[in-house]
């Protein structure tokens, strides 16, 4: 199963909560969800995610959800989004393509 399926799953079924924000290493989204839930507005918006992601490819949302930004060329003010060289059942590995810095990034699974 995909990392974009486990997300459309956890937020169709457990998005009021924001637990597919925590999934996706977005824990400050996943509070909000949390803090707020009581008033629905949280699962609307799971909602409308769940269609967001349900038409984007797995290629796509790696590259828009889960990209990352390089902290050591975003100082310049530009934004370099990096790209995953690697996987593996613990890790994914990001790289900068104009610095080549290597960021790995724990897999929630």
């Amino acid at each position: 199963m995909s990392r974009r399926s486990k997300a459309i799953l956890l937020a169709l079924f457990f998005g009021g909560f924001g637990i597919h924000k925590f999934y996706l290493n977005k824990p400050l989204h996943g509070i909000l969800y949390l803090l707020f839930f009581w008033t629905y507005i949280p699962t609307i918006i799971a909602l409308v995610e769940v269609l967001y992601y349900l038409t984007m490819s797995d290629k796509k949302f790696d590259k828009n959800i889960m990209a990352k930004v390089c902290k050591k060329c975003a100082k310049g003010g530009e934004k370099v989004y990096t790209k995953i060289t690697r996987r593996s059942l613990s890790l994914i590995v990001h790289t900068c393509p104009k610095c080549s810095k290597r960021v790995m990034v724990n897999r929630k699974t």
